[in-house]
């Protein structure tokens, strides 16, 4: 995956962002919320000198996080979120211009509209020193970068951007409800009968599954599921009917969505797996074990809580 080139900064006379502090007061390393940040951004920091006023997001993920923390009314506009859903935020995001849909916004257009903040995926077209040099900074939340995704991730940036924002005291508030949601579905499956799953995404003629990486390892996890997949070192991965068929998952996570892909829905999604040569011989495809459930909700960020909540109802439907 490709990664925005995020100029490298000196920590002298910057203050390390840390956990959200709540109410302004000192976060856990000690330090204040007073600017300039330095605030980080996969293996970057970057240097954010003033709070930000004006934020473009680019995809869905980007957008709630924002929204979840209280700062919806920061974002001047919207791109590339591919008619993704948008949970609880929907009725705060949806008014706000997307000025792209299904496509990246080029870089003409990402300055036209005077950000001073974009929050996006790494590998954007533009990069990030195009950006800075008209004066944008640019951010990628923690569950887009390299490392594995997990929820202990999610709570960290958006206790970053709590303080990022001003709002320390809503994003506090969002990351314990955040937090107990996640550990009350945990326990709920806690001594559940060993199942493997996998969460297979699909598109037109093309059969890929999640890794270890991804954030559908860590949701697996929380279920009480082994994902047959956590071997593979990508998020995402091509995988070949033989290779699906010889892992045989006792469940199947069925994704689906995204700007490049015509199957808008798990009706779809679940025709096109059948369709496929030699995957009706799967065991959970014979026996209906498909969980039918947009990709947005387990890239990262809050809307992946909606996510495992989702796939937690759907494994007890099964039983």
């Amino acid at each position: 995956m490709g990664r925005w080139m995020l100029r490298a900064l000196p920590l002298t006379g910057l203050l390390l962002v840390g956990a959200c502090a709540g109410d302004g007061g000192p976060a856990a390393d000690g330090t204040t919320g007073e600017f300039p940040l330095a605030v980080p951004s996969c293996e970057r920091e970057v240097s954010i000198e003033q709070r930000p006023e004006r934020v473009l997001t680019v995809a869905s993920d980007s957008a709630t996080a924002v929204a979840a923390i209280g700062a919806a009314d920061r974002i001047v506009a919207r791109a590339a979120e591919g008619g993704a859903p948008l949970g609880p935020y929907s009725d705060e995001l949806t008014d706000i211009p997307q000025i792209t849909v299904n496509g990246e916004p080029s870089r003409e257009v990402i300055i036209g509209e005077q950000p001073d903040l974009v929050v996006s995926y790494a590998g954007l077209d533009t990069p990030a020193e195009d950006l800075e040099a008209a004066g944008i900074d640019a951010l990628v939340p923690s569950w887009r970068c390299d490392e594995a995704a997990d929820f202990e991730g999610v709570y960290r940036t958006l206790g970053l951007y709590g303080r990022i924002f001003g709002t320390e005291s809503t994003a506090d508030g969002v990351i314990a409800d955040l937090r107990e949601r996640v550990d009350t579905v945990e326990a709920r499956f806690q001594g559940a009968v060993e199942r493997t799953a996998v969460n297979v995404y699909v598109a037109e003629n093309r059969l890929s599954v999640y890794g270890g990486p991804s954030m559908s390892n860590t949701v697996l996890g929380k279920l009480g599921l082994t994902n047959a997949f956590a071997d593979v070192d990508e998020r995402l991965a091509d995988v070949s009917t033989e290779e699906l068929l010889a892992r045989d998952p006792d469940v199947i996570l069925l994704t689906f969505g995204g700007s490049e892909t015509a199957i808008k829905d798990g009706a779809d999604a679940e025709r096109a797996l059948r369709g496929m040569p030699s995957l009706d011989r799967l065991s959970a495809v014979r026996e209906n074990r498909l969980i039918p459930i947009n990709f947005t909700y387990l890239v990262g960020g809050p809307l992946a809580v909606e996510g495992l909540e989702t796939i937690a109802d759907g494994l007890s439907r099964l039983e």
